[in-house]
């Protein structure tokens, strides 16, 4: 099975589908997860029920199955998997901190596309500090990344080198070791 790994825990399966076939006349019909060409019914469901367990993953995580000791969940018409008996709110947590980097990073690359040209780098000036409190302030004081609460530091989310300002669009706090992992590049 070809996975993606969402969080360490939490693992996207590319794979898998979700069936829903209703009946002609009752419009009842197995819900049923496809792993790898093999079905496996879920539940019985009208059709109104699905739609609404259909419009529920789109906000939360729905619990679909227990397989092979793994557990199914459907978020945001992806299909992901865990086998550490993550709870629903484990899960929602999970994905959407990891939905909030992947929207970092194409916010990143998109203002360095829009420098569309060559920037002098900038020399490096002390944060202002009303900039540093709006910024602390915003922030929590705890890393953008993971929420720590240790060896904090002002980042530019679009660095110096590259044309990024010291405003507060431009600066979050991250810990010591999220900032040496996102290092002077566009990744978080």
């Amino acid at each position: 099975m070809l996975v993606c790994i969402v969080g360490g825990m939490l693992r996207r399966a590319e794979n898998v589908y979700i069936q829903f076939t209703p009946g002609w006349l009752t419009k009842r019909g197995w819900l049923a997860i496809v792993i790898a060409n093999c079905e496996y019914r879920i539940n019985k469901y009208n059709l109104d029920q699905y739609r609404t367990l259909a419009e529920l993953q789109l906000s939360e995580p729905v619990n679909l199955a227990d397989i092979d000791s793994r557990v199914y969940w459907w978020f945001c018409d992806l299909i992901y998997w865990d086998n550490d008996g993550l709870s629903r709110d484990d899960v929602h947590a999970l994905l959407i901190t990891r939905h909030r980097q992947q929207r970092q990073k194409i916010d990143r690359a998109k203002a360095i596309v829009a420098l569309d040209a060559e920037v002098e780098p900038a020399r490096r000036r002390a944060i202002p500090d009303d900039v540093k409190l709006l910024v602390w302030t915003r922030d929590k004081g705890k890393c953008n990344h993971c929420g720590s609460q240790n060896e904090l530091q002002f980042d530019h989310v679009i660095p110096l080198s590259l044309g990024g300002g010291s405003t507060d669009a431009n600066l979050q706090i991250l810990c010591g070791p999220c900032n040496r992992r996102k290092g002077g590049g566009l990744n978080s």
